[in-house]
């Protein structure tokens, strides 16, 4: 899975976990979406893009493209399920465009970023990988195999 993941980043493509309620009904909390990289030139009003929040940086929002300003390289977007449209902002803010969305999805993004969902997922098939290598290297080198060549 983590080849996949770094595949993916190699590829320009991110896999986002929605969070809030923003853009309901087309996208609910914990669906997966697919992001891939645009160039601003290409963005067009009607299209959801992925994006990171003036407030907070580490916060990406998905939302619609309601407004493009190319000569000030400003982009205006909205929640479909928010009254309020989002401040405009900079082109270079734009992580990519919402390619493919997959219902409740995200539940295992987000539970493999907690140590719960890390032990269950990642720790504990290494672990039962290990101990069957391990019972493997012992029953071969104390069995025939190991008399024969000592």
């Amino acid at each position: 899975m983590s080849g996949s993941l770094l595949l993916s980043r190699a590829l320009g493509v991110q896999l986002l976990s929605v969070q809030t309620g923003s853009m309901q009904p087309l996208l609910a909390p914990y669906d997966l979406v697919v992001v891939t990289k645009i160039y601003p030139a290409d963005l067009q009003v009607g299209q959801l893009i992925s994006y990171h929040s003036l407030r907070d940086s580490s916060m990406i929002i998905t939302h619609r493209v309601i407004a493009v300003d190319i000569a000030k390289n400003l982009v205006t977007t909205k929640g479909d399920a928010l009254a309020i449209v989002d401040p405009p902002f900079g082109a270079q803010q734009i992580v990519g465009q919402v390619r493919y969305h997959a219902k409740k999805l995200g539940y295992i993004s987000d539970n493999l970023h907690k140590p719960f969902g890390l032990i269950i997922c990642i720790y504990l098939p290494a672990l039962m990988i290990i101990g069957a290598e391990l019972v493997r290297l012992r029953r071969y080198y104390s069995g025939y195999h190991y008399a024969l060549y000592s």
